[in-house]
């Protein structure tokens, strides 16, 4: 009995122990995974860049027959002369209207200020802000100097490392492939390859999806500001389809400027600007987004916004940027892995019941 009791203890003491250093293992993984978040971050983006230029290299391959290489030539040279040309005839115009842009938002804003000042809660309310902004005096000033210049400074370094992740991924892409593989198992690998074209496939149909609505959202923004007579319309409907590659949020932060800009001339007109957006939004989440998704990948609009609140409050704007393609991947991933082969469930019989069903 004596023995045997002691076998128990040590018997727990080594489980224990265990446990204990599993849970350390993943605790300093976990750590170690949040110090490097922005240079995974940033590598995501470059696979997002790679994973754009490949397919339209492939689409010039199977289009024209020019070996890939020469495909992806075609592509590279293709779209600096549409960068070039839009610099060219397009971004003088656009530099002027955000220069423009930035000069008149301080006047709408102190506009708005006049406006709330007309009733007793927002007179309180901007005396309170006005009162701590003051505590902060020249060094809140300089420190927001500096950290403008060093933003933009990080923001062309990023720019530059993701450009060239993307380009080199892009020229090779099976090298990189074959190299993830061989950190799988031997008997996982024919499996991990068929997911990762998967995961490829799905990012692929989002970026094309995501573009056309940019492109679409963008021209009717600047057709519909122009009709109305809003100033700076081009640059207004330039930033309205940048933002439309952030869902959900981007749209909202899109608007903002607009109809700061109309309510320069009433908030009557900055009433029209804000239905003119929404408008906008509800014929690309009803109309255009539901025609694009039929050939692109659909994300259940929860977990996109679960998703953009939950990496945009570890790893701030970037994480909200990539939230939905990261998504998107993690998506594909858990149906395959888990759902799949763990469960051993077949998701597309069980889609087709559910839309019977309804």
């Amino acid at each position: 009995m004596g023995q045997s009791g002691m076998d128990q203890k040590t018997d727990y003491r080594d489980i224990i122990w265990y446990a204990a250093k599993v849970a350390a293992l993943w605790l300093l993984l976990v750590a170690a995974l949040y110090l490097v978040s922005e240079v995974l971050l940033l590598v995501f983006a470059g696979i997002l860049v790679a994973i754009f230029l490949s397919a339209l290299a492939q689409w010039v391959q199977e289009t024209t027959g020019i070996p890939y290489g020469g495909s992806l030539a075609v592509v590279a040279v293709t779209i600096i002369t549409i960068l070039f040309g839009f610099g060219y005839f397009a971004a003088p115009s656009i530099g002027r209207q955000m220069d423009q842009l930035a000069d008149r938002l301080p006047r709408s804003i102190e506009r708005l200020e006049e406006q709330i000042k007309e009733y007793p809660w927002g007179k309180r309310l901007l005396t309170e802000t006005q009162d701590k902004q003051a505590l902060g005096g020249t060094a809140e000033i300089l420190s927001r100097a500096t950290g403008a210049v060093s933003g933009t400074l990080g923001f062309l370094v990023s720019f530059v490392i993701v450009l060239f992740i993307g380009i080199y991924a892009a020229v090779e892409p099976s090298t990189y492939r074959r190299g993830f593989l061989l950190l799988v198992p031997p008997q996982r690998r024919d499996r991990m390859g068929e997911i990762s074209a998967a995961v490829v496939d799905t990012l692929q149909w989002w970026l094309i999806g995501k573009f056309i609505s940019m492109a679409i959202i963008g021209v009717l923004t600047t057709i519909g500001l122009w009709i109305m007579g809003i100033p700076l319309a081009l640059a207004l409907g330039v930033i309205a389809a940048l933002f439309t590659f952030i869902p959900n949020i981007g749209p909202i932060l899109s608007a903002i400027p607009a109809i700061l800009l109309g309510l320069m001339e009433s908030p009557q007109q900055a009433l029209y600007i804000g239905a003119l957006y929404v408008g906008i939004q509800t014929v690309e989440s009803y109309i255009i987004t539901p025609l694009i998704q039929k050939k692109t990948v659909s994300l259940p609009p929860a977990l996109t916004l679960s998703a953009q609140v939950f990496l945009g409050v570890i790893f701030g704007g970037l994480g909200v940027a990539l939230a939905t393609p990261m998504a998107a991947a993690a998506l594909v991933m858990t149906r395959m892995l888990y759902v799949n082969d763990t469960l051993k469930t077949n998701t597309d019989s069980f889609t087709s019941q559910s839309e019977q069903r309804m």
